[in-house]
């Protein structure tokens, strides 16, 4: 039994060979006169290997239309790539647009000022510089915390200069910035601190340790930091050309909270340095020492 179930699956693959290797006659006939017009004679191998080269063909003919034609365009790939390639190019369009804008703006704020009187133009001044000094009046804006403070130190006990004595102070004040004396301590005539002068550029040091009471810019004097140390003492640093610290930042003795620098009201470069304790300006004499 099992031989003749052998037997029968060779003769089924004999049979399966056989079948392709036989040809078929394909003919093409004349509806009307029934005349043969085309004839061709295909195995079954033939036809597998003609089916394979049509598809064959097929698929070059369609790689070449979605490579070198707009078709690609259709592809999900290529598709997200025209997209952000067009977002991106929207993106630097809309960025230069808002640069235009915000430039406008600044020329038409700065034409504003000129005529309102808040910006004050010199015959040398160009384009430039009056855009400087505008920025610089809106630097000039304080915060309510700034402003409070201020408002504490120009009260009425602050020009009270009778107790504006020396006082003995357990904190070791540090030179802020390595100069000459160019300005004495004269409270009388309204010179709260001294006047240093420096080289431009110079380091401006934190005289004592202590939190940043506030920082800003003064078109006077340039810009300024106020430090409040232990017992109370206060410091000031105005004529800067450069801040580092902003208001809350905590300092170290030595540590640099600035440069000096040259400020248009100002020939030299030179640091003005006040120490103030209980609400009195001291003479910064009395606690450091210059070279």
């Amino acid at each position: 039994m099992t031989k003749k179930n052998t037997n029968k699956r060779n003769d089924n693959k004999l049979g399966t060979t056989k079948r392709m290797k036989i040809k078929y006659a394909v003919s093409v006939l004349n509806e009307n006169t029934l005349e043969e017009i085309y004839r061709v004679r295909l195995s079954g191998y033939n036809f597998f290997v003609l089916l394979m080269l049509f598809f064959i063909v097929l698929f070059i003919l369609y790689s070449c239309l979605i490579i070198f034609t707009p078709l690609r365009n259709l592809l999900p790939e290529n598709t997200d790539y025209a997209l952000r390639k067009e977002v991106v190019s929207h993106a630097i369009a809309i960025d230069s647009l808002q640069r235009i804008v915000d430039l406008n703006q600044r020329y038409l704020d700065n034409v504003n000022g000129i005529f309102s009187g808040e910006v004050v133009m010199d015959e040398d001044d160009t384009r430039d510089s009056v855009f400087i000094k505008a920025s610089n009046l809106r630097l000039m804006e304080k915060s309510e915390q700034e402003k409070s403070f201020c408002k504490e130190f120009e009260s009425d006990e602050m020009y009270n200069f009778s107790n504006a004595l020396p006082q003995t102070a357990s904190i070791t004040f540090f030179t802020p910035v390595q100069g000459l004396l160019a300005k004495e301590f004269n409270a009388g005539n309204g010179h709260l601190g001294i006047d240093i002068s420096a080289d431009d550029g110079a380091a401006i040091s934190a005289t004592a340790d202590g939190v940043v009471l506030s920082s800003g810019y003064d078109h006077r004097d340039g810009y300024y930091i106020e430090i409040l140390h232990d017992e109370n003492y206060v410091s000031v640093y105005r004529g800067a050309a450069e801040a580092f610290k902003t208001s809350g930042d905590v300092v170290k003795a030595g540590e640099v909270i600035g440069l000096v620098g040259k400020h248009d009201l100002r020939e030299t470069p030179s640091l003005h340095f006040e120490i103030w304790s209980a609400m009195q300006p001291q003479n910064p004499l009395n606690y450091i020492v210059l070279e």
